[in-house]
Parts: C-alpha cells; structure tokens; sequence
C-alpha cells in the first residue's frame, strides 16, 4: 500500500460518492491502452471554486459538469492538466 508521501492528497472540499466506470477498446500488449467513461457522482463538502482529480497516465479528452440544485454555470468550468492532476 503507498504511503501518503507516494502520492498526492487531494482537496477535502469534494468528496466522490459513486463512480460509474465503462471500458473499451481494450489492447494488450507491451503498452496496455483502453478508451473509457467514468461518471463520478461528487459531494461538495465546502464551498470551492476546482474540481481536482488523480489522473496520473490518463490522457482526458472531454470533460463535463452537471449539477443537481446548485448554481454553476457551463462556462464557469474549466479543464487544466498540470501532469498529475486535472483541475475543474
């Protein structure tokens, strides 16, 4: 099991409650790839202007927000890759 130094620790202010994962396109080989889905149904435990995740080795083509009671507007969300995170 790594150690909290092994890796980043995110934000406490959003917390995943479910993820709804699909894959496909499977190759294997020397250079495991696969293509995917992953819904993640979040809680927002504080007030927070970034969505960030661990996406270490995963390249994100598309990203999208929808919220459920909450004021947030499609423009406001932003995609930022910094190499071993992704921040909306």
């Amino acid at each position: 099991m790594a150690s909290s130094s092994d890796r980043d620790i995110l934000p406490d202010s959003v917390m995943p409650v479910h993820y709804d994962i699909s894959l496909y396109d499977l190759e294997g080989g020397g250079d495991f790839r696969y293509k995917g889905l992953v819904k993640i149904e979040l809680q927002v435990k504080h007030p927070t202007n970034e969505i960030v995740l661990n996406a270490h080795r995963l390249e994100i083509h598309n990203v999208q927000l929808s919220t459920q009671g909450a004021d947030c507007k499609q423009e406001d969300s932003l995609f930022n890759s910094d190499g071993a995170a992704h921040k909306m």
